[in-house]
């Protein structure tokens, strides 16, 4: 279930990015923030919706908008992930370094424990 479209079928005025994103972290998709006055539908909400839009899809060919919806969600969902791994990595980096330079000055005689 792609459930950005979900959402789109349900609420057709909603902005992607805008009034809602959808996130995948490699353990599914999940909805990231929700800014409309509905309550956040649940996954057998969505998962109807979705069966309700490939029903109505396979009867017409999707837009181009459509489709660059689609291929924008999907990519603004990978680089969201990537950038995260990227601030994780950036974070344990940086520690590793601020170890290593505590490690080279007391090895330099420059820090010792009784300061």
């Amino acid at each position: 279930m792609n459930k950005a479209l979900a959402i789109k079928y349900l609420y057709p005025n909603a902005e992607l990015g805008v009034d809602y994103s959808v996130r995948d972290d490699g353990e599914g998709q999940f909805i990231d923030k929700w800014s409309l006055d509905d309550p956040i539908p649940s996954d057998e909400v969505l998962e109807a919706a979705w069966n309700e839009y490939l029903s109505e899809s396979n009867e017409k060919p999707l837009s181009n908008v459509e489709r660059q919806l689609l291929l924008l969600g999907e990519q603004l969902a990978l680089e969201k992930i990537a950038r995260q791994q990227s601030d994780r990595v950036n974070i344990t980096l940086g520690q590793q370094l601020a170890e290593m330079r505590m490690e080279i000055l007391k090895l330099k005689g420059g820090f010792t424990n009784e300061s």
